[in-house]
């Protein structure tokens, strides 16, 4: 009973982190992508290389926990998906902003009409860019691997909800 009842609390501890991992928050968006390619890992034997640029200051929480939901799916479809060996994440950050690269050498994209289920990832990671602001392109040939790029610009709005907010709670409104 003592054995199970620890599962639990590991698998409520997984899924936790998942959502939002506290390494995020505490020490910053590369050393949780760093943190989570590991784990990807180490349970898919998929093997990642990681570079991470020295300016891993605080970035805005929208922003990090975007580019973070898109490294979760990316390589989520690559342990599905691709049948590759290996994967490269790269993030940067210069003058223009925050920049992503996602790389694999498995079998690439089939074509748009036969995609099916695996469009709804690549919608959702498309999605959670631009709703901060950024670019979102992917790049793929049979048999070659794919690759995501992310540029998301450092003077990126604010979600849309919180602008409706300042908008809607002006002096004078109500």
């Amino acid at each position: 009973m003592h054995a199970r009842l620890a599962d639990g609390v590991e698998v409520k501890r997984r899924i936790v982190d998942d959502l939002r991992p506290a390494l995020l928050d505490n020490l910053g968006l590369g050393a949780a992508i760093t943190w989570h390619v590991e784990q990807m890992s180490e349970r898919s034997g998929l093997q990642c290389s990681v570079l991470v640029s020295e300016d891993d200051s605080p970035l805005p929480g929208h922003i990090a926990i975007a580019l973070f939901r898109v490294v979760q799916e990316a390589l989520t479809n690559v342990v599905r998906h691709a049948k590759a060996a290996h994967a490269w994440i790269e993030l940067q950050r210069d003058s223009a902003g925050v920049k992503l690269e996602i790389r694999d050498d498995g079998a690439g994209l089939p074509p748009i009409s036969q995609r099916g289920q695996r469009a709804h990832g690549i919608m959702s990671m498309r999605q959670r860019i631009l709703g901060v602001g950024g670019e979102f392109d992917m790049y793929s040939r049979r048999t070659q691997g794919t690759a995501i790029r992310v540029l998301v610009p450092l003077e990126a709005t604010a979600p849309a909800d919180l602008v409706e907010q300042r908008v809607n709670s002006s002096p004078g409104m109500g």
